[in-house]
């Protein structure tokens, strides 16, 4: 069985990502701003439960000093519980990137501009959406099924080493 892993930018895109020789995206949704939570924890519910995702990655919450705005950054910590929830619900572990980890690990370095991100996805992953959000959530998808490997080979290495 092949890990699934759902990538997700807060707030606006969705992608399900099935691990392969080559990645394939199996459903890719880009949210409307403003779409209520009760909203968004039906989509990824959805997405878990249809697609049997082994995993959810989604962005770090930026809370910098810059933006007085208390609602930017509790506004990406409520999107990031509901992330944690979906997860703990499905008992899938949850994986979060730095946009920079993100960047560099996809487009080769942490400060790619957005349509070099899209351009990137759409050329790895045949993604159909022209969306930013979507082209991010891709990314996160991917670098989650990267962790999901990076987990599975240092398990084999302990029980290697403890034989």
């Amino acid at each position: 069985m092949s890990n699934i892993a759902i990538g997700f930018d807060i707030p606006c895109g969705l992608v399900v990502l099935e691990e392969g020789v080559v990645p394939r995206v199996l459903y890719e949704l880009e949210i409307r701003p403003g779409t209520h939570n009760d909203m968004l924890f039906n989509h990824l519910q959805e997405a878990v439960r249809k697609y049997g995702a082994t995993c959810i990655g989604c962005e770090k919450p930026y809370t910098g000093k810059w933006d007085p705005r208390p609602s930017v950054g509790m506004s990406q910590r409520e999107k990031l519980g509901i992330v944690k929830l979906v997860a703990e619900m499905a008992r899938i572990p949850v994986f979060q990137f730095a946009p920079q980890t993100v960047k560099a690990r996809c487009a080769g370095h942490g400060h790619a501009s957005k349509e070099r991100m899209i351009w990137r996805m759409k050329s790895l992953f045949h993604l159909k959406s022209d969306s930013d959000h979507v082209a991010d959530a891709c990314a996160i998808a991917a670098c989650s099924l990267g962790e999901l490997a990076a987990k599975k080979f240092s398990h084999r290495q302990l029980k290697i080493k403890s034989k």
